[in-house]
């Protein structure tokens, strides 16, 4: 049965505890395609044609799904605050309904861990909302990127001040064969009555000719 959490700023309003503009403290320990070939014979030799599945351009991966509770993530909303998988909000117009709120606080991070089979280069675009009323420039001090470890410089963007919208991130991502860290962090900022604030993350898309997998946590939207 999924929780009917509901997100606060998009969907209503959320009674917790503290507001934004927290500082983050370190993390707690605590959670129809088909393939198809044919054939022709005839005096005159022909190849066999086939078709078969395709990769899709660019694979999505949904924010709701990353680890929450295993350091327990904790965030801050613009009147309060949650942790782990409360930060798991609730909207039909976000990609699969659901995304990661809370995001007010510096230090807070959101991480994939995503594997590839080989190493690989990769484009990487952003499904983002946003709640705060103001458009967001993202840059290197307002929401940070790393990949296993370094960090990864970008061209600022701005985040609309309505809805839930795609961003081309500029940079080329360097996946390593194996597991892949991605952490998107947020920094320094202004945006949420005078302190930091984020956006709410939805989802990210990777093009790359790597295989990729990973271990969605698909019970942070189920009871």
């Amino acid at each position: 049965m999924l929780k009917k959490r509901i997100g606060f700023a998009l969907l209503g309003v959320l009674i917790v505890l503290t507001g934004c503009g927290e500082k983050s403290s370190s993390s707690v320990s605590d959670k129809p395609a088909s393939s198809v070939s044919s054939s022709v014979t005839s005096s005159s030799k022909e190849e066999a044609s086939s078709s078969s599945v395709e990769k899709p351009e660019y694979e999505r991966f949904e924010a709701e799904y990353i680890n929450v509770t295993d350091p327990i993530l904790m965030g801050s909303g613009i009147s309060g605050s949650a942790a782990g998988v409360n930060l798991v909000l609730q909207d039909a117009n976000s990609s699969n309904g659901w995304f990661i709120g809370y995001s007010h606080r510096t230090g807070f991070a959101v991480t994939y861990k995503i594997t590839a089979d080989k190493a690989a280069t990769a484009k990487m675009k952003l499904g983002f909302g946003n709640e705060l009323g103001v458009g967001m420039t993202m840059n290197t001090a307002s929401l940070a990127f790393s990949l296993n470890g370094t960090a990864v410089t970008y061209n600022q963007f701005v985040i609309q001040v309505d809805g839930w919208h795609s961003y081309d991130f500029s940079s080329t991502l360097n996946l390593v064969k194996g597991e892949n860290t991605l952490v998107m962090t947020v920094g320094t900022n202004e945006y949420c009555n005078g302190g930091p604030g984020g956006p709410l993350f939805d989802y990210i898309d990777l093009k790359t000719e790597a295989a990729l997998s990973w271990n969605p946590v698909t019970s942070n939207i189920e009871e």
